[in-house]
């Protein structure tokens, strides 16, 4: 993935523009047979994917985490294709699709019925039992309005401007993550 950042500003117009003629023309060195990772770590602002030649993890459709415009890109395409420019909020992107990898089925034993769970934001694997994943699922959900009841009964002031702030972003995150909207800070 290459990715190009953009200010929301007037006085950042100009340097945007030029960054997406840039990428325009990235993706045509792309499509004539450059490079696409090569491409990726030489122009790509996407600090996660630029040091590993521009690959994201495998993701499923839909996944939480993944652009609504990103997923239906590399759902699109087919293997070895480069996409359009992709407008997102943070800027635009090009995607190479390597592969499509079909869906699985797991056989479900029970509860203790092992599932394989990639995070689409860091690409980090892991084992998981289907009972601990939608144990850690519930206490994830419960969590933030359990804790706000705690502060709530014990009469909890934070003082620290500092920490205040922190707790709060923190709060909003925890908040937003039970309901999948963006966590919005003060």
């Amino acid at each position: 993935m290459i990715a190009i950042t953009y200010a929301r500003s007037i006085a950042h117009e100009a340097s945007g523009l030029h960054k997406v003629a840039r990428e325009i023309n990235d993706r045509k060195r792309a499509r004539s047979g450059e490079d696409f990772s090569a491409l990726a770590k030489q122009y790509s602002e996407d600090t996660a994917t630029k040091d590993k030649n521009g690959e994201l993890p495998p993701f499923a459709r839909d996944v939480p985490g993944v652009p609504t415009e990103l997923s239906a890109a590399a759902f699109s395409m087919t293997n070895n294709q480069i996409s359009d420019v992709i407008t997102l909020a943070p800027g635009y992107d090009i995607i190479k699709l390597i592969e499509k990898i079909p869906a699985q089925t797991v056989p479900f034993a029970g509860g203790d019925t092992k599932a394989q769970i990639t995070d689409p934001a860091t690409g980090q694997t892991a084992t998981i039992t289907i009972r601990d994943f939608l144990t850690n699922e519930a206490i994830n959900a419960k969590a933030p309005n359990y804790f706000q009841e705690l502060k709530k009964d014990g009469n909890v002031e934070i003082l620290d401007a500092d920490l205040k702030t922190a707790v709060s972003t923190a709060d909003a995150a925890a908040m937003a993550a039970t309901t999948n909207a963006p966590a919005l800070s003060q």
